[in-house]
């Protein structure tokens, strides 16, 4: 299609638009978009510069006058696939739904050819929960660019939210596409380092993650609880943007600090390289901001994979990945492409990252109805959690349902999740949605209105299943094979909690009627939550950084030898 070039018109707004341009290479921001809002004051009509400045807006959440922008430049120019795009990036952020995808669907349409569209939307229905609508669109990607990395991640996570597909499918499905990556990225030669297996270790961590989001209340106590006499740290931040105040924590909290996000692979694998990694670990898996390919590319000597996707990579070129004998028993090796470090009790570490309200008792025991919840997202609520779910509301008259997660606000899944309760015999009266909070403690004072949490199987929450267990919330979970559906039934069991465990549906219903019908049996299992998983090994991050540690130096240890010359 045609489009005109930026500033192409030797104008006052050509101009403005390349001198815009100059300073913003200099990293100058501020003052790029000072001017361009000075020159629109008297040009209010330039598409070209409505647009840079709606972008430039954006990105500095500055949502409403970005709009403004935005919506100017579309009147001018109304067939500009990229510009929908932005305009789509900022109605999401603007919780408008509905106009969004309209934004990210017309975008596709005027550049059909194009990717970044495609993905765009892809994203969008992926972050609302729509995973049975994104799958197509990154086939389609994939059609179009074969190989694209950040479609086959996204292609490989949705896989792990259809519960048709069995553990040993999963994991071939992952090794093939991996496989082919591996075919394609050859490794670099083995670095120059002191091969002193006693020597202080550099480690690096890998992760779009050193912000607010979930993997950052793991992360965070590890590199706090970090002996600094046996280990450097070095943080690469794989998520564009300069962050928020999380990311300003992990600054302070790494020897080494790297804004990764422009780097391609093989600059990146370098820069790796230059700072004498020993052990890269990647937090990321499959999930946004990934950058497997570093990996593929073996840019350390000892590489491993931990916390930020629950299932193998498909990778071969790493040391293991680090999970646990409850996540991953003896036989689980048959769904990993990477050998299972089990770093038992528990491969996880956790705090939460605010101070929370104190538990309260049971809204059922104060006169409310009894209310079950789940606040994953809501790509994890398949037909088999519907129709469990159903059961046990069936089961238990007058009680509730408390929806809150990822795609709450979706109005295409919502009422698709209504309609499956429908469905199933239980009104959409008994279902309850609750949107997205910008302030913490108001998430979590929603717990004080819930009596049993729900895990959702056979893709386990972890980060909503610690969060309710500190809320003094029990969680009832659902044991499935392979990691992705232990997680739930592993933090449980570690904690002593056997009975909220269950071997399959019906006996997921019935211990969750029965502890519906049970006040003093609800009140027995919720005393003490907190404090039980604050003296746990989950939440004892010098103990599990000792472990992290002893791990990362046998690892190196075995790649000294290696690294011995062969007499």
């Amino acid at each position: 299609m045609n489009q005109r070039v930026p500033g192409e018109n030797a104008s006052a707004g050509g101009e403005i638009y390349q001198e815009t341009f100059a300073l913003l290479g200099q990293g100058r921001k501020d003052e790029a978009l000072a001017l361009l809002l000075r020159h629109l004051e008297s040009d209010s009509e330039a598409g070209e510069l409505n647009q840079l400045a709606g972008t430039l807006l954006l990105g500095q959440h500055r949502f409403q006058e970005s709009k403004v922008h935005l919506e100017r430049a579309l009147k001018a120019r109304p067939e500009d696939a990229a510009l929908w795009g932005a305009y789509g990036t900022l109605l999401q952020k603007l919780d408008d739904r509905p106009g969004a995808e309209a934004a990210f669907r017309r975008s596709v349409a005027l550049d059909p050819g194009n990717i970044t569209p495609i993905l765009l939307l892809a994203q969008f229905l992926a972050d609302a929960g729509r995973i049975p609508d994104t799958a197509p669109l990154l086939e389609r990607v994939l059609q179009l660019s074969p190989g694209h990395p950040s479609a086959v991640s996204g292609l490989l996570a949705t896989r792990l939210y259809d519960p048709t597909w069995a553990p040993e499918e999963l994991a071939q499905f992952h090794r093939a596409w991996c496989e082919s990556l591996e075919s394609l990225v050859e490794p670099l030669s083995p670095p120059q380092l002191d091969w002193n297996p006693g020597r202080k270790l550099r480690i690096g961590y890998l992760s779009g993650d050193f912000r607010q989001h979930s993997c950052a209340d793991f992360i965070e106590p590890l590199l706090r609880a970090h002996d600094r006499r046996q280990v450097h740290v070095l943080l690469y931040h794989s998520a564009p943007g300069s962050g928020d105040a999380r990311t300003l924590l992990f600054q302070g909290l790494a020897d080494g600090w790297a804004e990764v996000h422009g780097l391609d692979d093989a600059a990146l694998a370098e820069r790796i390289r230059q700072d004498k990694v020993d052990v890269l670990v990647d937090l990321s898996g499959h999930s946004a901001y990934n950058r497997l390919t570093v990996l593929a590319k073996q840019a350390a000597p000892v590489q491993l994979e931990w916390l930020g996707y629950p299932f193998t990579t498909g990778l071969t070129r790493l040391e293991g990945r680090i999970t646990d004998s409850r996540v991953d028993p003896p036989g689980n090796e048959a769904f990993s492409s990477e050998p299972l470090l089990r770093l038992d009790p528990s491969y996880l570490c956790w705090q939460p990252s605010e101070i929370l309200p104190d538990p309260t008792p049971a809204p059922s025991q104060r006169g409310a109805p009894f209310t079950f919840a789940s606040f994953n997202h809501f790509a994890k609520l398949n037909e088999a959690v519907v129709q469990t779910w159903a059961a046990l509301l069936r089961r238990t008259p007058g009680s509730r349902l408390l929806l809150k997660g990822k795609g709450s606000s979706d109005p295409v899944l919502r009422d698709k999740l209504l309609q499956g309760f429908e469905d199933e015999g239980v009104p959409g009266g008994r279902i309850e949605f609750s949107g997205f909070f910008t302030d913490p403690k108001a998430h979590f004072s929603l717990y004080r209105q819930v009596d049993l949490a729900l895990d959702p199987f056979p893709y386990n929450g972890v980060t909503t299943t610690l969060e309710a267990l500190w809320m003094g919330v029990p969680v009832l979970a659902l044991q499935g094979r392979h990691s992705l559906a232990r997680h739930g039934s592993a933090i449980l069991g570690l904690l002593g909690l056997d009975s909220l465990i269950a071997q399959d549906p019906q006996e997921y219903v019935t211990k969750g009627a029965s502890l519906a019908s049970d006040p003093e049996g609800l009140r027995a299992v919720r005393t003490g939550l907190r404090a039980r998983l604050a003296a746990s090994p989950i939440c004892d991050a010098p103990e599990f950084a000792q472990r992290m540690e002893a791990l990362y130096r046998d690892l190196w240890t075995q790649a000294c030898e290696k690294a011995k010359p062969k007499l």
